[in-house]
């Protein structure tokens, strides 16, 4: 009984065996208050503590981020119905990615939408991978439901801090369809709090924590006060707060699909909102304003408005939405913005930095998988001040290139590979409006395109990114062959070099899934004339209805290397850039012709005729009759053409057609 005299309800306290030895167990977390086996009295229907085994149903086998079924390795119709929200799980945690760090990192709940005897389709797909290597299970969870908590008006504590965990004013573990609101500590002089927050959801499903008015007083201890708390929240809200000399006024960790808006931070000692490290995925923050303070949290030299990313926990936030973010002050090294690796999938939209500081900062290195770890695929639009800085601290940081895509789909959160971290700052770069690409070199004799070699992104509304070069570079003699893959987005451009120096052709193929327009399975880019000319083939998709059966468009040019001639001009071919096909009887093109000059020196008719079947690309050839005799031209879409001795003409590829135009009478130049 509490000191009034009135009953208490049951404690309870759920935990994870971690050890067994006889009859003795030890467990984590640990218990956050006493169980006596001498109470409650014998009038009681229970007379000892007992330890209630929780249902859960393992996975049977590893689900994948996206999937909407889990197959099960027993049978949960007995314990599981349509409608009920599940918690899916499995014990990875951030040390298993990188460092030390035990907070898990594989949770989140999803509404029941079928059940059968081996499986569970949500009604959402899943926002993470479970591996039943890690002892992947769905758990069944009894939810606190549809109720409401109403704070105080102002709500003071002036006694001793209790020491050991954190605690929690307000607090909603295990709840559904809940919402704690109100909440009101503002703690003035000759009172204190203590370690925790004023409001914490844990293991929550569509709640909500709203009208938030917490602040500290001004001798803190150690900073380690937050505002709100939550943690394992699915589907849920937190919004209208302001937040005051807090270490952190809102904290985030393992939350999938939440909102956070309307909040204001003043002066809290390290970030006004943190998202934690621990795998928070798909959480957008709206409507945010930040006013930086004088003074630091003990163990801190820098402040923000938002941190994604922890340095602690290092499985990184991924999917995050940052929109209509204000910051004032903020000089600190870390900027108004500062994400941590290996976070990755982070957009960014009207976020405004005052006082003249990085809107975001890119910080901190370290490897995962052995990979170099980097800030992936950032996107900015409509962003106010200096727009982005690096870390310069971090030894494995430079500056972006325009066109670069960080971020290799791994296990571990998308994290780059063997990348630099990026920066990008809009204010000074030169190439604004442009369209602009990236080159890489192809050393492999096949090489399978993929979606992450395309570079493609918009940045701010003024940078198309969207031409990505592979150069075949495996040997002059060595033939090599490049396959488009299928996943292409609309109007994705790869072209494809052979330098002047190779004398082996190159074959452009497909992927499975992937096709040309024409019904082609393959295009052959044969090898260059020498002379500073490079083949290049272009590679356009056109279409790609369900992400996976891209349709490329091929086409093709001739391009002169720096400083010479475009060989495309009938003209500059004339003059032998290329070389010259001399002939004097009939004579058939072929496509190690393409790009020279056609002179016919015959003294009897003679006929070049133009193949029906075609694996060149398209192109212009000049012919010169200097003979004495009529050539004729035969193959071209319009029929056969002749040309008289002392007359030239033009053969054009075009599309599927030959196309011959009559040139007249010619002077050679001298």
């Amino acid at each position: 009984r509490d000191a009034n005299g009135d009953a208490l309800p049951n404690q309870s306290h759920e935990f994870r065996v971690t050890g067994i030895s006889g009859t003795t167990l030890t467990i984590t977390p640990q218990l956050p208050a006493d169980f006596n086996v001498s109470y409650p009295s014998s009038s009681w229907p229970n007379n000892k503590s007992e330890i209630k085994i929780i249902t859960t149903y393992p996975l049977s086998t590893s689900a994948a981020a996206g999937d909407v079924t889990v197959s099960l390795s027993t049978d949960p119709t007995s314990k599981i119905n349509v409608g009920d929200v599940v918690a899916i799980e499995d014990e990875r945690t951030a040390g298993d990615v990188q460092g030390t760090s035990s907070e898990p990192i594989r949770y989140e709940f999803a509404r029941v939408k079928a059940v059968t005897t081996n499986s569970i389709t949500f009604n959402a797909g899943l926002t993470r991978d479970y591996s039943t290597s890690y002892a992947a299970r769905v758990r069944v969870v009894s939810f606190a439901k549809h109720s409401r908590i109403i704070g105080a008006q102002t709500l003071k504590y002036t006694g001793t801090p209790p020491s050991g965990t954190r605690y929690s004013a307000y607090e909603m573990r295990r709840a559904l369809n809940c919402e704690i609101t109100n909440v009101n500590q503002i703690v003035g002089n000759g009172e204190t709090t203590f370690a925790g927050a004023a409001a914490r959801m844990d293991m929550c499903y569509s709640c909500k924590i709203d009208r938030v008015n917490v602040a500290g007083n001004y001798n803190p201890v150690s900073g380690n006060e937050y505002g709100v708390y939550a943690k394992r929240a699915t589907n849920c809200v937190i919004a209208d707060g302001i937040t005051e000399r807090r270490r952190h006024g809102l904290v985030m960790s393992l939350c999938t699909r939440c909102t956070v808006r309307d909040w204001v931070s003043n002066g809290d000692l390290i970030s006004g909102i943190d998202l934690h490290g621990t795998h928070n995925q798909h959480i957008v923050v709206d409507d945010i304003v930040g006013f930086e303070g004088d003074e630091r949290a003990s163990d801190a030299t820098n402040a923000v408005l938002i941190r994604v990313g922890n340095s602690t926990h290092q499985a990184g936030d991924h999917n995050i939405v940052l929109r209509n973010v204000a910051g004032y002050g903020y000089a600190d090294a870390n900027g108004v913005i500062n994400i941590r690796t290996p976070c990755s999938g982070v957009q960014l939209d009207n976020v405004v930095a005052f006082s003249g500081v990085d809107v975001v900062v890119l910080s901190e290195t370290g490897t995962i998988n052995g990979g170099d770890v980097a800030v992936g695929t950032i996107t900015m639009r409509n962003c106010y001040g200096y727009a982005v800085d690096d870390d310069t601290t971090g030894a494995k940081f430079s500056r972006l290139q325009l066109g670069m895509v960080l971020g290799d789909g791994t296990e571990a959160g998308e994290h780059s590979v063997g990348a630099s971290g990026a920066a990008i700052r809009p204010d000074l770069v030169t190439d604004k409006g442009k369209v602009v690409g990236q080159e890489t070199s192809v050393t492999a004799t096949t090489y399978d395109v993929q979606k992450a070699d395309k570079h493609v992104s918009k940045i701010s509304g003024s940078y198309d990114i969207r031409i990505h070069t592979l150069r075949l570079t495996a040997g002059n003699t060595t033939a090599q062959t490049v396959n488009l893959h299928n996943n292409a987005d609309i109007n994705d451009e790869i072209h494809v070099v052979v330098p002047d120096s190779k004398t082996a052709s190159a074959t452009i193929g497909l992927q499975t899934g992937a096709t040309f327009n024409d019904g082609g399975t393959s295009w052959t880019v044969t090898a260059p004339k020498g002379g500073g000319v490079e083949r290049v083939a272009i590679f356009i998709c056109r279409q790609n209805v369900d992400g996976s059966s891209a349709v490329w468009e091929a086409s093709g040019d001739l391009v002169p290397k720096s400083g010479y001639y475009s060989l495309a001009h009938p003209l500059v071919a004339a003059i032998g850039r290329i070389g010259t096909l001399s002939f004097n009887a009939n004579t058939t093109l072929s496509t190690s012709d393409e790009g020279k000059l056609l002179e016919f020196t015959g003294t009897t008719a003679a006929t070049l005729t133009l193949p029906s079947s075609w694996s060149g690309t398209r192109g212009v050839w000049p012919v010169l009759n200097k003979g004495s005799a009529t050539l004729t031209i035969a193959g071209g879409t319009s029929g056969t053409t002749n040309v008289t001795a002392g007359e030239g003409a033009t053969v054009i590829r075009a599309d599927s057609s030959w196309i011959v135009l009559p040139a007249g009478t010619f002077a050679e130049l001298t």
